[in-house]
């Protein structure tokens, strides 16, 4: 069940859906954001219990009491301002510059017209000083004058469009009442401008020398920054019963709306956050894998992890700005959700592809930062593994910049270090030109040339390198005359061995031809035919077997085999051979189970040739010596005996096929038993060595040691 559980989990068309649903969930819950926030009303019902303690409605309630104080204690009335009591000199300074829009000069200080005195004519000056008028240090020129005229104007002007835009602002909404007084003029947009007529109203705000009186007795001049005077102002605000029966059914129907839009905000982010948590579980795995660890990456995972952090963080960003930000200003809720969509689409997958990267431990391996360390590292490392002769091009290189870099500097150090490159460089390239034409040599035919160059010189390694190769040539020379030798001997055993016992016979068969089976020496012919027969079906079997084992094509069965009692076996079956041998054979036993991995038939047929080899060979009357010895890891089966005949031969010629140690081939051996013994012996993972000391002839047979 599991099993199935993971599959279902991990299928592509399950991760896209789940993907898609994701995208959906986050899309709703940012746009449901995005409203709210661009909708104070049902942000306020989602905050406050009753809509008179909401930003909304005090926003507008602080919006009203700015006007009023605006218009009490900074406009006043229209008279007031076009006698220029709301513009100061300072205000109009601010606006004017030192030239008007003819190029004139507006204004000079006193001190610039009397160091400049000498610039300007008389009579510019006696103007100006004549007519002068002089505003915050500053001395007007009749252009200055005329400028601060049309500047004060405009400023008159601004103000009672302001005070207008103040009282229309006042009287904009329908329901809402004030009376406005401070002492010198009063402004009411109600007939009736008492206290009670505020106070009765079913919300209203009331101020009077110094003294605030609210419906829920809540002072909404705390916090504001107003300058009523406590001793003459008077503000009375109020909102009959038809304001306020509006607002309360807005915001009955507000509360609704935010009650189903908290609903489906809180939907959307528990399903969001829970399918995120899903894609992060499943994604990089398949329906297909055995192994729990098998992570598979895509190709938008082949971005460096800067470049994903990077995009990631900006698209939630841009994200998060937008639904925040513009989706009020857009007014669109289709053209938002889309754009939505888009957006955590892009930070989804950007998300999981981290997630991929984290998951497969390869986070901190993929990124620019180690990769660009990690190539620097090896590109060191290889520098320093290089030969010398690279290391020095590359040192020369270096070199020749620095020689650059001085010549624009120190001109006698770079020509000095020049003249030394020069005799550097002649001097490498002699010593490449002998190692030319060493090489030309070898090339000939003179394999015995060596190639000598001064010490510690660029092109030793390669000279060394050369003479090496040299050498080779020399012993791979040598090694195939010996091999031609080697193959004439061969050939000439082979047909010596095989020839005799076939002269032997034909001659007999002759005799028998003339003789007749009937003759006295018939049977005696024969007995000899029968032998050399025989002698000459072993020689064949050898032949066979020593072609069989050499080519690897004997059937090799390893087991694990006692053997010590391979060896009695072995002994039981030679007992004749032994008896009959005149050797004083001493064997070295132990009487402990030694075991060795190898195939009995083949071991067997190794014994059995060097104990043949052992009659033919050994010394009559001597003594052979036959050791079992127990090494850490093997087995040695150690044969020594004294040779019959002198062995004037290297131990690695006496195992080549047809040698004998009797050259003069006096015995009946075929020269294939060694080989063959050597041959079958490696075959089952073992080692054969030989050793020839004086007239001392040394077999050892190693084979790995098991328990």
């Amino acid at each position: 069940m599991d099993t199935k559980l993971k599959r279902l989990t991990r299928n592509i068309w399950i991760k896209l859906l789940a993907f898609l649903a994701a995208v959906a969930c986050c899309a709703t819950f940012l746009l449901q954001c995005g409203i709210l926030g661009g909708n104070h009303i049902l942000a306020d019902v989602l905050i406050y219990d009753s809509c008179w303690d909401s930003n909304t409605f005090r926003y507008e309630q602080s919006c009203l009491l700015r006007a009023a104080d605006k218009i009490l204690n900074q406009y006043v009335s229209a008279d007031y301002i076009r006698e220029g009591n709301t513009v100061d000199s300072k205000r109009i300074m601010n606006q004017m510059g030192t030239f008007n829009a003819r190029g004139e000069r507006n204004y000079r200080s006193a001190e610039e017209l009397r160091e400049t005195e000498e610039e300007f004519p008389a009579d510019d000056l006696s103007d100006a000083v004549t007519t002068a008028q002089v505003v915050d240090g500053k001395i007007l020129t009749a252009a200055g004058k005329a400028e601060y005229e049309r500047i004060r104007q405009k400023l008159i002007q601004e103000d009672l469009n302001t005070l207008q835009e103040n009282f229309a602002f006042l009287n904009q909404t329908e329901g809402v009442f004030y009376y406005l007084t401070n002492g010198a003029v009063q402004y009411s947009n109600s007939q009736d401008t008492s206290r009670e007529f505020f106070v009765n109203l079913p919300v209203y705000f009331c101020y009077s020398l110094g003294q605030v009186q609210t419906f829920d007795d809540k002072n909404p001049l705390l916090g504001g920054s107003y300058d009523f005077n406590a001793a003459r102002d008077s503000v009375y605000i109020g909102f009959d019963e038809g304001y306020v029966s509006k607002r309360l059914a807005s915001w009955e129907q507000g509360k609704k709306a935010g009650e189903s839009m908290a609903k489906v905000m809180g939907l959307s982010a528990l399903g969001g956050i829970l399918l995120i948590l899903f894609l992060v579980a499943v994604t990089g795995r398949r329906a297909a894998d055995t192994k729990e660890d098998a992570i598979h990456l895509c190709v938008i995972d082949q971005l460096y992890s800067e470049f994903l952090l990077a995009a990631f963080g900006t698209a939630l960003f841009f994200v998060l700005i937008f639904s925040t930000e513009y989706i009020s200003e857009l007014q669109m809720e289709t053209l938002s959700a889309c754009l939505n969509a888009a957006g955590v689409t892009v930070v989804l997958l950007f998300g999981l592809s981290i997630v991929r990267r984290i998951k497969d431990r390869s986070f901190l391996r993929h990124t620019l930062v180690w990769t660009l360390c990690r190539k620097g590292y090896l590109l060191i490392r290889d520098f320093l593994n290089e030969k010398p002769s690279t290391q020095k091009a590359v040192w020369i290189v270096i070199g020749y910049s620095v020689i650059f870099a001085l010549s624009l500097i120190v001109f006698p150090v770079a020509i000095a270090l020049l003249i030394f490159a020069v005799w550097y460089v002649r001097k490498q390239a002699k010593e490449y030109q002998i190692v030319e034409e060493g090489a030309k040599r070898i090339r000939g035919g003179e394999t015995t040339h060596t190639i000598t160059l001064s010490p510690k010189s660029a092109f030793e390694p390669l000279a060394e390198d050369i003479n090496a190769m040299s050498d080779g040539l020399n012993t791979a020379i040598g090694n195939e005359l010996k091999s031609e030798r080697y193959k004439t001997e061969l050939i000439t055993n082979v047909s010596h061995d095989i020839r005799t016992p076939l002269t032997s016979i034909i001659t007999y068969v002759d005799l028998l031809k003339k003789e007749g089976l009937s003759g006295e020496n018939a049977p005696q012919y024969l007995d000899v035919l029968e032998q050399k027969s025989a002698r000459l079906k072993v020689l064949t079997d050898d032949l066979f077997d020593a072609a069989k084992a050499v080519s690897g094509s004997v059937d090799v069965t390893l087991e694990r085999l006692d053997i010590g009692a391979l060896f009695t076996q072995a002994l039981g079956e030679l007992e004749d051979k032994i008896s009959a041998s005149e050797l004083d054979f001493r064997f070295n036993i132990s009487t402990e189970a030694l075991y060795v991995t190898a195939d009995g038939k083949l071991l067997w047929r190794v014994i059995q040739n060097l104990m043949s080899n052992i009659f033919k060979y050994a010394l009559p009357h001597s003594r052979v010596y036959i050791d079992i010895i127990e090494q850490s890891d093997a087995v040695q089966l150690i044969f020594k005996n004294i040779s019959e005949y002198e062995l004037n031969i290297e131990p690695e010629e006496l195992m080549l096929r047809f040698k004998r140690g009797d050259e003069a081939r006096h015995t009946e051996g075929s020269g294939l038993g060694l080989s063959i013994a050597q041959s079958l012996t490696e075959a089952q993972g073992g080692k054969f060595e030989i050793e020839i000391d004086g007239d001392l002839f040394k077999a050892a047979v190693t084979l790995e040691k098991t328990k």
